[in-house]
């Protein structure tokens, strides 16, 4: 990482060259930037943990947890994301809770590897109203407005 920190220095010092080494340079300059970029934003060790835990205690089928925990490590690269991810999962949980009162078929939670390594967080999830019916997020009229 240090390198990579001389690198970035030298970089920008030789941008002020000829057109054809300044892209060259730059191109370089943009890659080396977002690596670094990106080792700066991860999680450390013990969030990391934590958010682990906080996921395996909420999602509803335990099992392949090694192959989950590597899956989570991979998909879960920050906060925000993980902030999102849990809040879908909690309205995927209710939803398919009201289904099972209401006795309304839905598929079946993914063992906990495919969930993530898919994200299926992204999945659009029908809003449960207070009146009980089921509406979805985004009806036909709303996508022709």
């Amino acid at each position: 990482m240090r390198a990579d920190k001389r690198r970035l220095k030298f970089l920008r010092q030789q941008l002020t060259g000829g057109v054809s080494q300044l892209v060259k340079y730059l191109n370089e300059y943009v890659k080396l930037y977002s690596k670094l970029s990106q080792i700066d934003n991860k999680l450390d060790e013990d969030t990391l943990v934590n958010y682990w835990t906080e996921f395996w205690k909420l999602y509803p089928i335990r099992k392949g947890k090694l192959k989950a925990a590597e899956a989570f490590e991979k998909n879960i690269v920050d906060d925000k994301t993980f902030q999102y991810m849990m809040s879908e999962l909690h309205k995927q949980i209710a939803y398919k809770a009201h289904c099972d009162n209401k006795n309304i078929f839905h598929p079946e939670f993914p063992f906990p590897q495919g969930w993530l390594n898919q994200h299926r967080w992204e999945d659009e999830t029908p809003d449960v109203k207070s009146t009980g019916y089921i509406t979805p997020k985004n009806t036909i009229d709303d996508r022709l407005k």
